[in-house]
């Protein structure tokens, strides 16, 4: 499903979905699909993955939320995105950082 995600292969993951693969798996640093996604900017995917309903606030070691990831980013789309799907921008990582922290640092 990662790899999917990264080579941005929207069928594949239909498929691989459609087929039992869990979007919440997640990768040696915490990371899920959904957080790959967000970090290769792909909103389509973004929003099949968030149709999926299997995600926790918590997608890294450090205690960064979705809303973190796509900050660091810079994605106004994702972000907008994961705001109506009513994600908080209020929640801070290990390090008392919240995603507005990370939008004035890095996105």
């Amino acid at each position: 499903l990662f790899w999917a995600v990264v080579k941005g292969h929207e069928s594949a993951i239909s498929l691989l979905l459609a087929r039992g693969a869990s979007p919440a798996n997640t990768d040696r640093n915490g990371f899920t699909a959904l957080a790959w996604s967000i970090l290769c900017g792909s909103e389509p995917m973004v929003a099949l993955l968030l149709g999926q309903d299997v995600f926790s606030d918590i997608v890294s070691g450090p205690g960064a939320t979705y809303p973190h990831v796509a900050a660091f980013t810079g994605n106004t789309r994702i972000m907008q995105t994961l705001i109506e799907r009513g994600f908080s921008l209020n929640v801070t990582d290990d390090h008392g950082m919240t995603p507005l922290h990370y939008a004035a640092c890095d996105g």
